[in-house]
Order: structure tokens, then sequence, then C-alpha cells
């Protein structure tokens, strides 16, 4: 496959989800995280009239406190990203499968409790509560790079020796 895209291209047939990514830099990585969320999507909205079909009486919960509740619908959405993710353990760079996993939560749960779908901590209303809770998990990513560069930086050490 010649050209420009070459790499995008034999990535994202579906033959080679299982193997290591061709390249591993951030840019194409976050590539990769758009277009198996993006397929995820497609999925999500195209299957859930499906699903709605098949299953007349099935109501999705607002908040899923099963594990039933989330197989039918959201399984759609979160398999194409499973493949990412492993995708991305394969190839060595299972930080950036971490820290996107974790900012992707982040959104999604800092949007349910701006609007209020859900309460922001569980055992406290507070503010205080909410924005230690952001502060720890910023934190957590922060220290999860940290721990990668390092290990970076003594790999390049050990290759230059």
């Amino acid at each position: 496959m010649p050209g420009k895209f070459a790499d995008e291209m034999a990535d994202m047939h579906p033959r080679s989800w299982l193997s290591k990514y061709r390249r591993t830099s951030v840019g194409y990585l976050a590539k990769m995280l758009l277009f198996y969320h993006g397929i995820g999507f497609g999925l999500l909205l195209v299957g859930s009239p499906i699903i709605g079909l098949v299953m007349p009486d099935y109501k999705e919960p607002s908040i899923p406190r099963s594990v039933a509740g989330v197989l039918v619908a959201d399984l759609l959405f979160v398999l194409p990203s499973l493949f990412f993710s492993l995708r991305t353990w394969v190839s060595g760079k299972g930080w950036f499968s971490v820290v996107t996993h974790s900012a992707w939560n982040g959104v999604f749960f800092a949007a349910g409790c701006s609007t209020i779908e859900f309460t922001c901590t569980p055992l406290d209303n507070d503010i205080s509560s909410t924005l230690i809770s952001v502060a720890l998990s910023a934190g957590l990513i922060a220290a999860n790079y940290a721990l990668y560069k390092r290990k970076e930086s003594k790999e390049r050490k050990r290759l230059a020796a």
C-alpha cells in the first residue's frame, strides 16, 4: 500500500486489530483513538435502534447498576475501544491507553456531574470534595506520565551505553 496514509490504512484494516501499530507516536495513536472511538460511536448510533426493534421492552438505565444494563447497546461502543487499548498495550505504549481512558472517563464523569445526572461524590455533595477528586485524578495521570518518561529516559541511557 504505497502512499501518504499507508500506515493508517493498514492499521485501520480489521485484520490488523490485534497486532502492533505500525507507528507509535502520540499523534498517530491519537488518530487511531479517534478512528476506534468513531467506529464505536457509529455502531452505537446504528445498533441502538436495531436493539430497540429486537428487544422492544428494553429501557437503557440512566445510571447502570448492573452489568446487564451495560452489555446491550454500550457494548457496541466499548468493543472498538477495547481493540484500541489492546493494540496500544501490545505496541508498548500502555501509558497512552491509561491516560486516554482516564481522560475519557473524566470527561464523561464531569459532564454527568455538571448536569446533575448523578452526585459527584458518594459521600459528600460539597464542591471541595469534587475538586479534591479532580485534583487527585490529575495527579495520578501526571504520575503515570512521569513514570513513563523516567522509563523512556532509562531506556535511552541503556541504549547509548
